[in-house]
């Protein structure tokens, strides 16, 4: 499915009305982000040195969500993570699903300050909470969600979360 014109006149217009509050800083603006997209947000953690808690940011768009309730149940499910792409250091996680043709299709974006299994495990636990309620209120469907398989690169953190 390709965007119309009308669909990037709306993305557009929607990127204008951002602000995020003109934030002296990025954790501001951040957490003014959060709110504006509430909906979007499955998870949301602020950086706290004085309890060694590390920022964590996750987010599904309902079709993201519906994605992944319907083609990662019983199928694979990809996650990939890049390493220090950013002047933070912080790593991106994407999920994907995969439809009939085997095209990849964005599930999940998280952003972690370090590349932990438990900060993993946290973000996963989430996701899956939000699913299995897609599942049961959209699709009318009983059975918690659960892939058959993940495909992961060779990180070992995503492999003991996957565990």
């Amino acid at each position: 499915m390709a965007l119309s014109l009308k669909d990037v006149l709306n993305i557009q217009q929607q990127l204008r009305r951002f602000d995020p509050g003109h934030a002296a800083d990025d954790a501001v603006a951040t957490r003014n982000w959060t709110k504006l997209n509430s909906e979007k947000v499955v998870l949301y953690q602020e950086r706290s040195q004085k309890e060694s808690r590390p920022f964590l940011l996750a987010w599904q768009t309902e079709w993201m969500v519906g994605k992944l309730a319907m083609l990662g149940h019983g199928s694979t499910v990809s996650i990939d993570a890049t390493f220090g792409t950013n002047k933070y250091g912080f790593q991106l996680v994407t999920m994907v699903c995969f439809d009939a043709f085997q095209n990849g299709i964005p599930c999940l974006c998280a952003i972690m300050e370090r590349h932990e299994a438990v900060d993993l495990v946290t973000i996963l636990t989430e996701v899956k909470k939000k699913v299995n309620a897609y599942r049961v209120d959209t699709l009318k469907s009983p059975d918690s969600w659960r892939p058959s398989c993940f495909l992961v690169d060779d990180a070992k953190e995503e492999n003991i979360a996957l565990r």
